[in-house]
Parts: structure tokens; C-alpha cells; sequence
């Protein structure tokens, strides 16, 4: 069961989430998580204070805080202080299909080595007491192995799984197949939070009857109607 009511979640968008919006999309109400852009990880000396600094929550929503990177200790490290500062779930990031994020090995790059994924997440695993989730694309190149990758995920003790279902080549283009989604749902015991081409309130409750996923996450629809989630909820 998702841990979150009402089951819908805020995309973390770079550049776009940051804490003004939540707060605004939050008061709005029908949104059960919202999340902050992606916090960069890197190898370089790692600031607390600027790691707590992230986690604003608005008042009476839970606050998912996304963290991207690919240094085990560094991004266990980074868990445990947004933890510790508050957050309400420690995401982290493994679908950004930017170009420069590719070339550093991190985002949706690090669904092409299960070893290095499972690494990071079971050393995140062990530093975050409470919620800790994924957020992750069919694929990098091919959605072949999507299935491996959430029972890889799985094993490692997440409490939930968001999938966005185009590979990294795809970026934006084309449909979402939700049939990846549904796939998924099927295939793992915790929730899983589908994401993608919910353009409108009533594609909401469709994704979640056609694929069963346990919540839905949305990111861009929500910047052209800021309404959408309560109007989900109605």
C-alpha cells in the first residue's frame, strides 16, 4: 500500500520544484508528496548544512527530497542528513536523461550497471531509517531488462518504486507505455508509482485501473493546470 493519501506525488523537475512551488501547488490540496529537484551528490567535500537547507516542507504535505549520484558512502552520507533534517522520503534519482548527467555516470546511466545501482541504494538503505524510494526509466537504451532492474531495486529494501515509461532515449518524445507500468505493479511486492502523459485529472485514476500501480506521479501537466490534483481529488 502507498504510505501517502491521497496517493498522488509532485514530480521533482529541475529548476521548476523548487520550494515556492510546492508550497503554492500544495495549498491548492489533492497532492499527498511533493518533491524537490535533485540534489547533486558529487565526490567533492559534502556541505550538511546545505544538504539540510533542502528540506522545506510545506505545511501539512509530506516532502520527498531527491538526491543524484553515484559514489555509494557519498550519496549513504547524503541520505542519512536530509533524513535527519526531516524528510519524509529520500528518493533517489536514477532516470535524468540529461546529456551532461549521462556523461558523470549518474542518473538513467546507472540503470546500465545493476551492481553499481544496488551498491548505492543498499548503502542509502542502511543510512535512511525511515521512506526511501527510486524514481527510474524503462531503460537506458532498450526496456528489456526493466523487470531486473525493479527486482534489483526491490531487494535492496525501498519502500516504493516510481517508474517513468520511456527509456533514456526517448527522453520526451513519443507516449508513455503504461504497459511497463502494469508490468511492474504486477511483478513487485511494494507500491509502485507510475509517472508519465498524465496530461489531465482524469488520466489519474485511468493509469491506476489500466496498470495498478498504488499512486501516480506528475510533473509537467501540473505546471500548465495547477489544479489537476485537486482536481483528482474531487
Amino acid at each position: 500500500m502507498f504510505p501517502f493519501d491521497p496517493p498522488t506525488m509532485l514530480a521533482p523537475m529541475e529548476g521548476v520544484t523548487h520550494a515556492t512551488l510546492r508550497a503554492i501547488l500544495a495549498e491548492h490540496g489533492g497532492l499527498g508528496v511533493v518533491s524537490t529537484e535533485f540534489v547533486r551528490i558529487g565526490r567533492g567535500p559534502m556541505s550538511a548544512k546545505h544538504l539540510a537547507s533542502t528540506v522545506i516542507k510545506p505545511p501539512g504535505t509530506p516532502l520527498s527530497v531527491q538526491v543524484m549520484g553515484n559514489e555509494a558512502e557519498k550519496m549513504a552520507e547524503a541520505a542519512g542528513v536530509v533524513a535527519a533534517a526531516g524528510a519524509d522520503v529520500v528518493d533517489i534519482n536514477l532516470g535524468c536523461p540529461a546529456p551532461r548527467v549521462v556523461r558523470k555516470g549518474v542518473g538513467s546511466a546507472m540503470l546500465k550497471d545493476l551492481d553499481l545501482l544496488t551498491d548505492v541504494v543498499g548503502k542509502m538503505r542502511r543510512a535512511v531509517p525511515g521512506l526511501l524510494s527510486a524514481k527510474i526509466r524503462a531503460g537506458f537504451d532498450d526496456a528489456s531488462g526493466v523487470l531486473a532492474i525493479g527486482r534489483a531495486l526491490e531487494a535492496t529494501g525501498i519502500d516504493f518504486l516510481v517508474v517513468h515509461p520511456r527509456r533514456r532515449v526517448d527522453f520526451y518524445q513519443g507516449v508513455a507505455d503504461w504497459r511497463i507500468i502494469r508490468a511492474l505493479a504486477a511483478e513487485l511486492r511494494i507500491p509502485v508509482v507510475g509517472n508519465g502523459d498524465c496530461w489531465y485529472a482524469v488520466d489519474a485514476p485511468r493509469m491506476m485501473s489500466e496498470t495498478g500501480c498504488a499512486a501516480v506521479m506528475i510533473g509537467r501537466p501540473a505546471l500548465r493546470n495547477p489544479w489537476i490534483f485537486e482536481q483528482i481529488a474531487d
